[in-house]
């Protein structure tokens, strides 16, 4: 009976051990979303003092629980609509980028059922911050040092900023997403990535996927 006491008391000293390690293992992380629709391809944040400490801009976002961060064709990207012109000298000329900021006040279960890909991607602290300073890289500064705002729509929800870079057609969305995890350490090949399928085959290795 002592024996059987003992070890029970082994057992759930160290399973408990193990727990509060597991839980501390967790505040040590940050959850990311790669999201895809449409012509767009992203990173959803979730919107905390990380974010905001980093980006004070983003203050503007404070109401949501997460953003949508994106890089590609600044004119493209600023359309109402889809437009055949547009959409092929954004592909086969280099041209300007903007960055595109939309937030969410859904939660991640709701968003996924609006978009065509989701996956989910736990990183380190360490991690998420590298992909915080491969964002900032690219987003452009004025003569004051704030962001250049371009345009806005869904009433502040949606906002664009001008960004750093040239988009074409091996340098799209899906290329940029691929250089932000490799900056965070993943072991990705940025140079024959251009599409959503491809980029999205590297996810699958480095993620869970959602839909």
């Amino acid at each position: 009976m002592i024996r059987k006491s003992f070890l029970a008391f082994i057992f759930i000293f160290f399973a408990a051990g193990s727990d509060s390690r597991s839980q501390a293992g967790n505040k040590d992380e940050k959850t990311v979303y790669i999201i895809n629709y449409a012509w767009h391809t992203g990173f959803v944040l979730p919107v905390d003092s990380s974010l905001t400490g980093a980006f004070p801009f983003m203050k503007d976002f404070s109401q949501y629980k997460f953003i949508d961060i994106g890089w590609g064709d600044r004119d493209f990207y600023q359309l109402e609509e889809f437009r055949l012109y547009e959409g092929a000298r954004a592909l086969l000329v280099p041209t300007r980028s903007a960055m595109r900021i939309e937030g969410y006040s859904l939660n991640i279960e709701k968003v996924a059922k609006y978009v065509d890909r989701v996956n989910e991607l736990k990183m380190s602290v360490n991690n998420y911050n590298r992909l915080l300073d491969f964002i900032n890289s690219y987003i452009s500064l004025n003569s004051s040092g704030r962001p250049v705002l371009l345009s806005t729509k869904s009433g502040g929800r949606i906002a664009f900023f001008a960004a750093e870079g040239e988009y074409h057609l091996y340098n799209t969305c899906n290329t940029w997403i691929a250089k932000g995890l490799k900056h965070c350490g993943y072991k990705i090949n940025t140079d024959w990535i251009s599409t959503e399928e491809e980029i999205f085959r590297e996810v699958n290795k480095i993620s869970k996927k959602l839909r």
